[in-house]
């Protein structure tokens, strides 16, 4: 009685309080109520008592929370409960049915229908017909009898029948559930009742709930009994899916209805003969009523006065011919001759329709089109390659023909390429190399990467060189013919699928290249900035084949001597300098900057850039020089600025060019071209540095000069890191890039005096507040981590550990962490470093003082908690007698504990890595992750490291092995299990699961048992371990299960058993990872 009383009080507080906070109270109290064992009780006093749920939301409220009660809990379907329960739920379905109240009569009908589906009292094949007897009894004696609230009363009490019955939401045995969707689909009586609904002299009303009762009876997986001898219904609802009120529900029945027409639709392996049968009758009558509704909508349309009234029609249109489609497709290849023609034509008609669809111009209904062509195009996919093994071109191809299929593949690209060219009527100041400068308006209707998506999915069925030789042709017709848009159009299409099934013959690869390349020349106009921005585009995407066009063309000797490409790519590389020359269109100039960085990010043809066209890059160092070098920052959004695009191109092609083997000449004045660039950005930044030592400290001439240095040390970060990348990537076999990585610390060495000038800057920058903000700036740590990041892996890394010396014994910023990271996996860590034990010393001091200040500091912080605990992991792998240190491993771990409860992603992943590689250390490197990658790979261009430094490191190593088995491998260990049992995310279960079984492969199962068994049974505590409240035998049972032979060779076998040992996936918890950045 408590528990009513306190129900109607919260019920009180939530609908009639004022009071804001008592109205939270009020619903959080009530959705703990709802969600108790034995609600349902109170539930249904509160509906029983007239005076106890007066107001319309108390009555809603209870009727909802019923039918959750009912969905799970076990007392509601016992026969004592189920004798008065029952009873009550259809008087007061009966009672909200006459009030007019449909939102409570739905979520009453539904609690109902859910009780008699679960209930075992009621066998499946006597659910329907009490259901209908106990509810025709309470409608027809609450009230004149055959009145439309009756009606719609129990045509939603079928429609929730059949609902519970498909639900997953309802607790049902399957085999129960299998019985009973067996018994309904085989009932006449729903049919029967759909029939008299939709009888001449219905409302609205009844016609639209009838079309529901269709919908959900079609859902239990099989057309519902007497369906395919019902031709005359099946005709009037093809018409009243043309019907302007009608449509949207009859169009729904029917795509329901062919639904179930395909095989398979119930998730059985195979369909009975019997329901196959019946499958194919259905469908072949519904098909044959296919051709004249075609005609009627074609009539209806051309009436059509109005763009909505067509767009109404054209969605009707869209659902019913696409499920037809579907469910030919499903049927190919079995259905007699007869209704294979009836099959195939359908889906010609759905495609027909989607085509004209593609020129509406409502957003909605291209839309829905290109969802019916995307869906068509992946069925046509799936079929291809068994259609493409047939003998001839007739084979089939789902319900069409190979031949049918490409004519309406070709008509589609023809479709989505005009939906895709841009309006006629465009002002010319919008038509710029910026796609983002077209009108809302316009870029909502064009809706290009939908329709791009499309047509690379159709070129794909079509053939995509195929679609390139057409698009380039159009192209180069649309160049003749004067036609900018429709040749943009055409270079915009084909960069969709240029990376597409490329040709495996040499010369008929070089042969598109080369016509590939025509097209954009012919396209790079100033006067259409358009037209040219979407070539630049496409000439960038180019890169990685362009080579062949550089082989193919003719090489002839300069007057200098010099080796000079003469030809196509000639020409391209010239209007490409004009380009990014080009003072009146800096949006055009930008495309054409980032299209030199995208062709340049091709080792291969940088190096041949470097090497045939040499004064290509010698005329860009011109270019950069005469907009005045590194004067501006990227804008908001831009990775990279004009300028530093420029730079990072000249960078790579001094790379390829210093590659060149025997030290060439142009190898070396090109190295010396890089050092005069860099020098010139070193001397703006001293010269930044002296203008900001003479303006008065914290003004803001002081603050201006301190960004203008950050800028061009930014740039020469940017420069060194493209040429160790450019380099890095050749030497892997390559001795040309491996010289071109030499030049590396001579470029540093070069500019080195300011380079610690800046870092001098950026310790007593840590002392300086932002005037705005009161907090520490720190543009030269991120700097600084930036150029120190860049020189890692190159022989220049230990100027890089020297340039972040200064910030390392209290770090302010997590990137100088993560910069250290990177140096200890480089050529500095393990004592692999060139020059002797120096810098690994002066590197493992660096990371012991860092690692220790930035735990004690910032280790509960989760955005400091990844940087942390990624410095630790290098330390354990590379650094090792780091990580044995006591005070550094107990802020690890400490930090590790506090990650391990976090919800932050980064921390969360970086926290399970470090756990693995603490735990594996000392052994074995294994390659069993998911990425291919080893768990512990090995330094980039590590030498062996000297004698003495490996003896350390195998003392480290012992050192840490005895503390993982003297009781630190169980804490991490349940650490993790924690962690997939709630404490983290639950998407973080999968990568608990793996790094469990990737550290009992590499430890061994004798330590990984005894890590396991202390950490479940000793150390956990009952409040967070699942597992901890089973029975002492049941803990014992799951582990020797999970510890088992079958679980070490398989990991899902393992994950799926540690899933039940920690619980499951938590209900509520979410199951998607965030993007990294988020929470």
């Amino acid at each position: 009685m408590q528990g009513a009383v306190e129900l109607r009080s919260a019920l009180q507080a939530l609908y009639c309080s004022t009071d804001s906070e008592e109205r939270h109270a009020a619903d959080l109290w009530l959705r703990g109520f709802s969600a108790q064992d034995g609600a349902w009780q109170l539930l249904a006093e509160l509906l029983a008592d007239p005076a106890g749920a007066q107001h319309v939301s108390a009555r809603f409220f209870a009727a909802t929370s019923l039918r959750h009660c009912c969905q799970r809990q076990p007392g509601v379907v016992q026969p004592a409960a189920l004798a008065s329960l029952a009873p009550l739920l259809v008087q007061q379905l009966a009672a909200a049915a006459a009030a007019g109240c449909w939102h409570t009569r739905n979520q009453l009908a539904a609690a109902l229908a859910t009780v008699a589906v679960r209930a075992p009292a009621w066998p499946e094949a006597e659910v329907l017909p009490q259901l209908m007897a106990l509810a025709q009894g309470a409608l027809q004696g609450s009230g004149s009898g055959g009145g439309e609230w009756q009606q719609l009363a129990l045509l939603r009490l079928l429609s929730a029948l059949a609902e519970a019955a498909c639900s997953k939401d309802v607790g049902m045995h399957p085999q129960r559930r299998a019985a009973l969707t067996a018994a309904l689909a085989a009932a006449s009586q729903p049919l029967d009742t759909v029939k008299q609904a939709l009888a001449p002299g219905s409302t609205p009303a009844v016609q639209v709930a009838a079309l529901q009762l269709l919908q959900a009876w079609c859902a239990l997986g099989q057309p519902p009994a007497g369906a395919e001898d019902s031709t005359a219904l099946w005709q009037q609802l093809h018409a009243a899916a043309l019907h302007p009120e009608m449509g949207g529900p009859a169009a729904e029945a029917l795509a329901a209805l062919y639904a179930a027409c395909q095989a398979g639709y119930s998730g059985a392996a195979s369909d009975s003969p019997q329901l196959a049968r019946r499958r194919h009758q259905l469908l072949g009558v519904l098909l044959s009523l296919l051709p004249g509704w075609a005609a009627e909508l074609q009539q209806a349309l051309a009436q059509a006065q109005q763009p909505h009234q067509q767009a109404r029609l054209l969605f009707a249109a869209l659902t019913v011919l696409g499920a037809a489609a579907r469910a030919a497709d499903s049927q190919a290849g079995t259905l007699p001759a007869p209704a294979a023609a009836a099959a195939a034509e359908a889906v010609h008609l759905a495609a027909e329709v989607a085509l004209a669809s593609l020129q509406h111009p409502q957003l909605e209904v291209t839309l829905a089109a290109l969802q019916l062509w995307d869906e068509q195009l992946e069925r046509w996919k799936g079929s291809g390659a068994a259609a493409s093994g047939a003998a001839h071109s007739g084979a089939a191809a789902g319900a069409c023909t190979l031949q049918q299929r490409s004519a309406l593949l070709a008509q589609l690209c023809g479709a989505l390429l005009q939906r895709m060219a841009l309006p006629a009527d465009l002002p010319a100041a919008v038509c710029t190399a910026d796609a983002r400068d077209l009108p809302d308006g316009v870029q909502k209707l064009q809706v290009r990467r939908e329709v791009g998506d499309t047509f690379r999915a159709a070129a794909d069925c079509l053939g995509p060189r195929q679609t390139r030789q057409q698009l380039l042709q159009l192209a180069g017709e649309a160049a003749v013919a004067g036609a900018p848009l429709q040749q943009e159009c055409c270079l915009y299409a084909a960069n969709l699928i240029w990376g597409r099934q490329r040709s495996p013959e040499a010369h008929e690869a070089a042969e598109e290249v080369r016509q590939a390349a025509a097209a954009v020349a012919a396209a790079l106009r100033p006067a259409t900035p358009k037209l040219a921005g979407t070539a630049l585009t496409l000439l960038g995407g180019m890169a990685e084949q362009l080579p062949a066009l550089v082989q193919r063309e003719a090489v002839v000797k300069g007057p200098n001597g010099r080796q000079q490409g003469s030809g196509l790519l000639a020409r391209l590389l010239e209007v490409l300098l004009q380009l990014v020359q080009l003072p009146s269109d800096e949006k055009l100039s930008r495309n054409a900057a980032t299209c030199c960085y995208r062709l340049t990010g091709s080792r291969q043809l940088a190096a041949a850039l470097a090497a045939q066209h040499p004064g290509w890059g010698e005329a860009l160092c011109g270019c950069f020089a005469a907009a005045g070098g590194m004067h501006q920052r990227p804008q908001e959004g831009e990775d990279l600025s004009t300028a530093q695009f420029l730079l990072v191109t000249i960078c790579r092609l001094s790379a390829a060019a210093a590659g060149e083997a025997g030290g060439a000449p142009h190898s070396q004045q090109c190295a010396a071209l890089l050092r005069q660039l860099l020098g010139q950005m070193a001397a703006a930044a001293d010269a930044a540095l002296d203008a900001a030592a003479a303006a008065p400290p914290g003004g803001a001439q002081h603050q201006r000069q301190l960004e203008q240095a950050a800028l061009q040390v930014e740039s020469i970060a940017v420069a060194i890191e493209a040429v160790a990348n450019s380099c890095s990537s050749a030497a892997q076999g390559d001795r040309g890039g491996a010289a071109g990585l030499q030049y590396l610390p001579v470029l540093l060495t070069s500019i080195e005096r300011v380079l610690r000038r800046v870092a001098a800057a950026g310790c007593a920058a840590q002392q300086v507040p932002d005037p705005g903000r009161g907090q520490p700036r720190q543009p030269q740590q991120h700097l600084l981590h930036h150029l120190a990041a860049a020189v890692a892996p190159t022989p220049a890394a230990g100027t890089g550990l020297d340039l972040l010396h200064p910030l390392v014994a209290a770090p302010q910023h997590p990137c100088v962490l993560q910069t250290l990271a990177q140096l200890a996996s480089s050529r500095l860590g393990g004592g692999s470093s060139s020059s002797g034990s120096g810098p690994s010393q002066q590197l493992q001091a660096a990371a012991r003082s860092s690692l220790q200040a930035a735990a004690v500091e910032h280790g509960s912080d989760p955005d400091w908690q990844p940087a942390i605990l990624a410095l630790g992991e290098s330390c354990v792998r590379w650094l090792p007698a780091v990580a044995a240190d006591g005070a550094t491993l107990d802020a690890l771990l400490c930090t590790a504990q506090h990650s391990m409860r976090s919800f932050h992603r980064e921390a969360c992943e970086r926290a399970v890595q470090f756990a693995e590689a603490l735990c594996c250390v000392g052994c074995p490197p294994r390659h069993s992750r998911a990425d291919g990658a080893s768990a512990a790979p090995s330094p980039p261009h590590a030498t062996q490291p000297p004698a003495a430094a490996a003896a350390a490191a195998a003392a480290a190593h012992q050192h840490l092995r005895r503390c993982l088995d003297a009781g630190l491998g169980s804490q991490l260990v349940l650490g993790l299990l924690l962690a997939a049992s709630g404490t983290m995310p639950a998407y973080m279960m999968a990568p608990v699961a793996e790094v469990l079984h990737r550290t009992w492969q590499a430890v061994g199962t004798d330590r990984f048992d005894a890590w396991l068994r202390e950490a479940a049974l000793q150390l956990a505590g009952g409040g967070e371990a699942p597992w901890r409240r089973w029975k002492a035998e049941a803990q014992a049972a799951a582990l020797r299960e999970l510890l088992a032979e079958p679980c070490l060779h398989d990991a899902r076998r393992f994950k799926r058993l540690l899933k039940v040992f920690c619980g499951g996936k938590k209900k509520g918890r979410v199951g998607d990872p965030p993007a990294r950045g988020g929470g």
